[in-house]
């Protein structure tokens, strides 16, 4: 079969393009012919552009509006399946413009693809698209890429996620002001730039603390490496599908201490492999006990290479596209 997967365009590190190009490996290795093209949330031309040239037999959506738009702009009619994020269901579908065109596309895909065992079940509440739902076991993608960060004798938190509001890098800075004045460790941030303004406010306030860094955009392949590095990952967006960084840190056995949302709920199981918290105070309270206690970081390394296997995911991957009848 001929698989056309379709990602909005961004910088190729976001968790879209991982995982895009994890779907295409898995693909790939069942004997399946795979392009992958990019497109701008408002137009639909590199979309016809690369059905033309590629004719596929079907299509995958990643992002069920900054995709879904210029599909349904395209006015073609293959079969396609659409793996809606946590940026769709938690924050675009509540902007009327973009709740209209989620809707469309979500109604009219031929299977919906979801990563995050409560959004799927929220979404079996709507009777109109119960019927074509379907769980994607998640996987991680794990590199070989060495990269020697020099983080002297501090702890490391690092927090992996592009910059812009929804991640809430910025909070998470000015939330670590009260931990900086009791311990002794150095925050580091790590993802592309998503949005200007925000990203150049975060700047801002970096270049105000000594104890906290930006280190760029750091290459999939050693993300794994920079990661085993960390003494916490740390996740504090407002809302979460399923952070590809959060799996790849609990297959690593890495503690997490992340933001209480569904996406990171669906990673993180209390006391065996991180924490969550709810608020400021609390992520304070929780993040000072992880640096102030060796063995208690040392209890929630618990690994997770069970619940994120790469051949399951690419199991029900391929299942899912030989059920097509084209």
């Amino acid at each position: 079969m001929r698989i056309l997967i379709i990602v909005p365009r961004q910088p190729r590190q976001t968790g879209n393009w991982v995982a895009a190009d994890r779907f295409a490996a898995g693909l790939v290795s069942a004997g399946h012919q795979v392009q992958m093209t990019e497109t701008p949330g408002d137009s639909p031309t590199t979309v016809l552009v690369a059905v033309k040239h590629f004719a596929p037999d079907a299509v995958l959506l990643l992002h069920a509006f900054r995709t879904g738009n210029p599909w349904l702009l395209s006015g073609l009619k293959i079969p396609y399946f659409v793996l809606p994020t946590g940026t769709d269901l938690h924050q675009d579908h509540k902007q009327p413009n973009m709740q209209a065109v989620i809707d469309q596309v979500l109604e009219h895909a031929d299977a919906i693809l979801l990563q995050n065992r409560q959004d799927y079940a929220d979404l079996r509440q709507n009777s109109k698209l119960a019927g074509k739902l379907h769980y994607l076991p998640a996987a991680a993608s794990l590199g070989n890429q060495e990269l020697i960060l020099d983080k002297g004798e501090m702890l490391l938190l690092l927090h992996p996620a592009g910059i812009r509001p929804v991640k809430g890098n910025l909070e998470l800075l000015l939330m670590s002001d009260n931990l900086a004045c009791q311990h002794r460790f150095r925050l580091a941030f790590c993802g592309p730039e998503l949005d200007a303004d925000y990203a150049a406010e975060l700047h801002t306030e970096l270049a105000k603390r000594p104890w906290a860094e930006y280190l760029g955009v750091i290459p999939q392949p050693a993300m794994a490496s920079l990661m085993r590095q960390a003494d916490i990952v740390l996740n504090n967006s407002v809302s979460e599908g399923l952070s590809n960084a959060l799996v790849e840190a609990c297959t690593l056995g890495r503690p997490i201490l992340a933001r209480n949302n569904s996406g990171n709920r669906a990673v993180v199981t209390p006391e065996l492999n991180g924490r969550l918290y709810d608020t400021e105070q609390e992520f304070v309270h929780k993040a000072a006990a992880l640096l102030g206690d060796t063995h208690l970081r040392s209890t929630l390394t618990d690994r997770c290479t069970d619940q994120f296997s790469s051949n399951q995911e690419s199991l029900v991957l391929n299942r899912m596209f030989a059920s097509l009848r084209i």
